[in-house]
């Protein structure tokens, strides 16, 4: 793990930056289309797709109201920001920002990168939702392990200007950036090697105080400077004269002017220009003494100069000041114990900031590299230290060896990755698992220095742990097979080698070595869709490989593909769901057939089985089933009244019964919303994974015994399906005729059981073990059988293996 390439982000309010460690060095990744290490923190919906960075940034001045910028401050807010005709979460946005960072960084590097440092606000404390936002939004981007760093201490390992500190000496790290001010104090400590390390002694900061603040100070002084004329230019009117307002419209644009409509969007646009002049007057006033300019829309001339701005910053540099002075207070040191203030963040230019520092801490200021870049640079140096973020396994005597491990902070996390599996040899320095602790922060967990055999996992990916927990048992001096799990007698059950997999062909995706974000399986099996980057691709499936069928330059949420392989798929574009529709996508041609109208977000939506008609979930649990060949709303229902988990609802091929996850149970009812009696003598208490049976009025989902799935029908019967080797399924696929079932684990692993014959109602009947398995190199993306049920296909992320059955 300690040699994956990772992502270091600083996810700024203005800008950002973005630094790759791979291979032992770092590079900063430029932003492809404005050709510079900062990229703009701005997005722009352009009617199908959103925009992010400079191509924003180009659409501002003609659909003011589709451009977003400075999004970071919404973090955390409840109201979505509106976009045209679109609406976002905040954190929807940062998850464009960032899929675009890592795309770029991928195109670089020529490989797959899953691992990221994201720097966040000092203020964004252990119990913050917002980190919790920030590492979703990093997931959703399809980053896989995500670390937070607070951004003044990613600055503390930031490229120096001059000398580097020397060991043991007390730095104040004073981050100004363009949203916020963060503040850390910071003690080196001694130098293992040419770059040394840090010790974090406190951190404070402000959330209403940075560049974007300056600026609207800036902007007002402006207004005022400008007078009648300016304010007056501000506020269009539907008979304000042109001349006066600046540019002439003309065309197309004069038309579009009238009305109040129109007059909000000038307004908005004119608002933007302001702010933008007044950013560049910052800018030039960090190296001019005094400027006079022409603000060229409104027609005005503007001046001001640096002892002016000076005034205007003025209570913003006290409060900073203030808040470094509180933090060496907190940490119980003074001033003169400080070897240096290093100072970070793009607003630390201005000579009024660093007048008012030398005065608070004469003698003291240091800088580093490059101001703007420093969080990014020192984010990705951090992510190379891994010295301090890991714990050593516990190892009593004996020869089957449990091994446990201590966790920080409260000793507990989640595990999220196992990197070990049973029977798997492991070196002395071997990561087991990765951990997210209560703070946020990542965790790894080690060998104990000693090389070995892993025999047995005793915890899922995703289940919480806690310090002290038995979590892997090795040592045995035979390896245990897959089938000997969880304490199960040996030879009660079958072993690995007692079914042999049958034969299998890989096909790579593309070019096969680039990772896609997203691979769906069509039933059928004769059709793909892949999603990677800024775009989504159609493929046929051949004997002899993949070929491309159509490829649209925008990434779209699938919510349904179906229709018993008539290549329907439903396919929102990015942001239909607050874009008020579904469109129906031909996976043979990628042409819309058609769409359906929808307010709210979609969450799920499913065919019937004969392609006439289209069910959709909104997000506030509304359910209606629509008539494809006209629109027509044929059924509503609202389910708000069920607790649902997540966005889980499946229904049967007639549309007739839907099947949702509620706490830890499925609940099932007709679709007009009338619950009906749950399946007799079964327990679902692990509703991950929901699906419905093709062809009858059933379901399968993932069953109270981690190594099963239970199917069941609504007339009464049950099957539990067992396999030994099966951790906990995350994907089932089942076969047209009803005759096969699969299920694949987070490790690789792939089951597949022959369906047995209805048994009597109200019994349940036991499948002790599956009839083939295979084992993938990679986790597996998605199931489908093939048309025939003589294939089964399954999707990694490089790779389509159509297995022989």
């Amino acid at each position: 793990m300690a040699h994956e390439p990772v992502l270091a982000i600083d996810f700024g309010t203005s800008t950002s930056a973005v630094a790759l460690l791979a291979d032992g060095r770092v590079r900063m990744v430029k932003e492809p289309s404005g050709d510079s290490w900062a990229w703009p923190s701005a997005v722009s919906w352009d009617g199908s797709r959103l925009l992010v960075g400079t191509p924003a940034e180009h659409r501002k001045a003609m659909y003011p109201s589709s451009f977003r910028g400075e999004f970071k401050r919404n973090l955390g807010e409840s109201a979505p920001l509106v976009l045209g005709d679109a609406s976002y979460q905040a954190e929807q946005l940062v998850t464009a920002l960032i899929s675009a960072m890592r795309g770029e960084a991928e195109r670089l590097y020529g490989r797959p990168i899953t691992r990221a440092v994201l720097t966040c606000p000092a203020s964004y404390g252990p119990g913050d939702p917002r980190r919790g936002l920030l590492i979703g939004a990093g997931e959703a981007a399809g980053l896989t392990a995500v670390d937070l760093l607070p951004e003044p201490v990613a600055a503390a390992f930031a490229p120096l200007a001059g000398a580097a500190f020397e060991p043991g000496r007390l730095v104040l790290v004073y981050d100004f950036g363009g949203g916020t001010f963060d503040a850390a104090l910071i003690r080196t400590t001694e130098q293992d090697d040419a770059e040394g390390t840090v010790e974090v002694l406190g951190h404070a900061a402000l959330d209403d105080c940075g560049g974007h603040d300056i600026d609207v100070l800036l902007a007002e002084e402006l207004v005022r400077r400008g007078g009648a004329a300016l304010s007056s230019w501000l506020r269009p009117g539907p008979e304000q004269d042109d001349e006066k307002g600046g540019a002439k419209a003309s065309g197309r644009s004069a038309a579009k002017s009238s009305g109040p409509t129109a007059n909000a969007e000038d307004g908005l646009r004119r608002t933007l220009d302001l702010g933008d002049f007044a950013h560049r007057f910052k800018h030039r006033l960090s190296v001019e003494a005094e400027i006079e300019d022409f603000f060229r829309s409104a027609g005005l001339p503007v001046g001001l100069d640096r002892a002016r701005l000076a005034e205007l910053t003025a209570p913003l540099v006290t409060r900073t000041v203030a808040c470094c002075r509180d933090l060496l207070d907190r940490c119980g040191r003074s001033a003169d114990r400080l070897a240096a203030v290093l100072l970070v963040g793009g607003t630390t230019r201005m000579p009024a900031v660093r007048d008012a520092l030398e005065q608070a801490f004469p003698g003291l200021l240091r800088g580093v590299e490059d101001p703007e870049l420093a969080v990014a640079q020192g984010a990705a140096a951090w992510a190379g230290t891994a010295t301090e973020r890991y714990s050593v396994a516990g190892r009593p005597a004996g020869l089957s060896v449990p091994l446990s491990w201590e966790l920080p902070g409260g000793g507990t996390g989640k595990l999220l990755q196992w990197y070990v599996g049973p029977g798997d040899d492991y070196p002395a320095d071997a990561v087991f698992a990765l951990v997210r602790l209560t703070d946020g922060g990542l965790w790894e967990l080690r060998a104990d220095g000693r090389p070995g055999r892993v025999a047995q996992l005793h915890s899922e990916a995703g289940s919480d742990i806690s310090s002290g927990d038995w979590l892997v048992t090795t040592g045995r001096d035979e390896p245990a097979g897959r089938g000997r799990r969880r304490g199960t007698r040996a030879g009660a059950l079958p072993s690995w080698e007692d079914l042999a997999p049958p034969p299998s062909t890989a096909l790579p995706i593309g070019d096969g070595a680039t990772a896609y974000g997203r691979v769906l399986l069509v039933p059928g099996g004769r059709h793909v869709v892949t999603q990677h980057g800024q775009g989504t691709v159609g493929w046929e499936l051949n004997p002899d490989g993949l070929k491309p069928l159509w490829e649209l330059p925008s990434v779209f949420r699938v919510v349904s593909a179906g229709c018993s392989g008539t290549l329907l798929a439903v396919v929102p574009v990015e942001g239909t769901g607050h874009a008020q529709r579904v469109d129906v996508v031909d996976v043979v041609s990628g042409e819309v057939r058609g769409s359906v109208p929808f307010d709210g977000a979609c969450l799920t939506a499913a065919f019937s089985s004969d392609g006439t008609r289209l069910a959709v979930l909104s997000n506030q649990r509304r359910l209606r089933i629509f008539a494809l060949a006209g629109g027509d709303v044929l059924t509503e229902a609202d389910l708000s009244r069920y607790s649902m988990t997540g966005e889980q609802l499946v229904l049967d091929p007639a549309l007739e019964f839907a099947a949702f996850p509620v706490g830890n149970s499925v609940i099932i009812c007709h679709v007009q919303g009338r619950q009906l009696a749950q399946p007799p003598h079964l327990t679902v208490n692990d509703p991950r994974k929901l699906l419905a049976l093709p062809s009858t009025a059933g379901f399968a989902s993932g069953s109270s015994v981690p190594q099963a799935v239970d199917v069941w029908s609504l007339d009464g019967h049950a099957f539990r399906l067992h396999d030994p080797a099966l951790v906990k399924p995350h994907l089932l696929a089942v076969s047209a005729d009803e005759r096969l079932l699969a299920a694949a684990d987070p490790g690789g692993l792939v089951a597949v059981w022959e369906l047995p014959h209805p048994a009597t109602a109200d019994e349940v009947r036991e499948v002790p073990r599956s009839a083939q398995r295979m084992l993938f190199p990679m986790p597996v993306r998605d199931l489908a059988f093939g048309a025939d049920a003589t294939t089964l296909i399954a999707a990694t992320d490089r790779e389509i293996h159509v297995w022989d059955l």
